[in-house]
């Protein structure tokens, strides 16, 4: 089976019940820097949130959260899952009931290339884009971010240099 390799210990651990490759991963770690919540999508087509197996010494799936393609980075923030896809644009779904809580898409789609992650004291993002003949890593506010209110779209995020 893949596996999942924390750079913090240098620990090898399997992802359990797959044989595809884990594409992407998102984890969050308690105060002791031990990873509590690994999220990965599967073969480029599902976002899967997996969780430790005391007695399997091994990730194993929990639930299946979004059939999807194009994700080109995800970030945990406290409850929150943040997803940037293709096309410029990041959702924020709420890790505890499931729920899709905003998106927000880019002013030039074609800006954002790739990697992101989030900040959830100050509610904004770092994200990859094209500037130019090159590339720079931007900031961008996420107005709603701590609401998770349904609301499917958010206005356009406008990067910050």
């Amino acid at each position: 089976p893949p596996l999942v390799l924390d750079c913090s210990t240098g620990r090898q651990d399997p992802l359990l019940q797959t044989t595809a490759d884990a594409g992407r991963i998102a984890t969050d770690a308690d105060n002791e820097h031990k990873l509590q919540t690994l999220v990965a999508t599967m073969g480029d087509k599902m976002i899967v949130q997996y969780g430790w197996s005391v007695q399997r010494e091994a990730w194993e799936p929990l639930w299946d959260i979004e059939n999807t393609v194009g994700v080109l980075a995800m970030d945990l923030i406290s409850d929150r899952l943040l997803v940037f896809h293709e096309g410029g644009y990041v959702q924020a779904q709420d890790m505890q009931t499931g729920r899709l809580c905003s998106t927000w898409a880019f002013d030039s789609k074609d800006a954002v290339i790739g990697g992101g992650c989030g900040n959830k004291k100050y509610k904004t993002i770092l994200i990859l884009v094209k500037k130019g003949h090159g590339t720079t890593l931007m900031r961008a506010e996420l107005p709603g971010l701590d609401e998770c209110t349904g609301k499917a779209n958010r206005p356009a995020v406008s990067l910050i240099a």
